[in-house]
């Protein structure tokens, strides 16, 4: 990779600052709390090209890095959620018709409401980019308390995700600077405010086996 890339430090602070800007006040809560408990309002919530998080998250990272050309596209592009694309060939991205493709990928982000998260990971295993983001949602704190399957999903689906990454690097070596991130939502109970955590994976450097708390 030449020239300057988007890291999963970058992505996070962009997140952070998305996600605590949208949620300072009591409007912005309340916005939350009522869209987290339906998948569709809430995937628009996080995606649209427009009004979306990830825009917002696009924009911090584009204005913290210096990366002028960075733009957020949010359009499923061959089943991808969302890029963050960059380059000489970007203007007007969304919506054309002409061919017109970016030269720079900077991240791939994959959002998943559901709990077949792995299917995400396949997607993102075979693109080449540097940054490869998934962000998905653990059981709520209250489920796992009451059961030992939920309390262990998530240590089991990351460890389904080293495994996946494993055999795939077996047979077509990834470049050992590309980060995997991965942002985890959750609330307490039901009536709680969603949290955020993540943890970040790379071939060429210690890997963190715990997800921290983000915001």
């Amino acid at each position: 990779m030449k020239g300057a890339v988007v890291t999963a430090n970058a992505f996070l602070e962009g997140f952070r600052n998305a996600w605590l800007n949208r949620t300072s006040d009591e409007d912005g809560r309340k916005a939350v709390e009522e869209l987290y408990t339906s998948n569709t309002a809430w995937t628009k919530y996080m995606l649209d090209a427009q009004s979306g998080l990830l825009s917002d998250v696009a924009h911090h990272v584009r204005q913290d890095s210096g990366l002028n050309d960075l733009k957020y596209y949010g359009a499923s592009l061959y089943t991808v959620d969302a890029l963050f694309v960059g380059g000489a060939d970007t203007t007007d991205l969304i919506g054309r018709k002409d061919g017109g493709y970016p030269d720079k990928l900077y991240a791939l982000v994959e959002h998943e409401n559901d709990k077949a998260v792995e299917e995400e990971m396949w997607k993102l295993l075979w693109w080449r980019c540097p940054l490869k983001v998934i962000i998905f949602y653990d059981w709520m704190k209250s489920e796992r308390d009451r059961a030992e399957a939920r309390r262990r999903w998530l240590d089991e689906k990351l460890e389904q995700f080293r495994s996946m990454w494993n055999r795939v690097d077996s047979f077509c070596s990834e470049d050992p600077r590309t980060e995997y991130l991965f942002i985890i939502g959750d609330r307490q109970t039901p009536a709680a405010f969603p949290q955020w955590r993540a943890l970040t994976f790379s071939k060429g450097a210690q890997q963190h086996n715990e997800p921290v708390h983000l915001c």
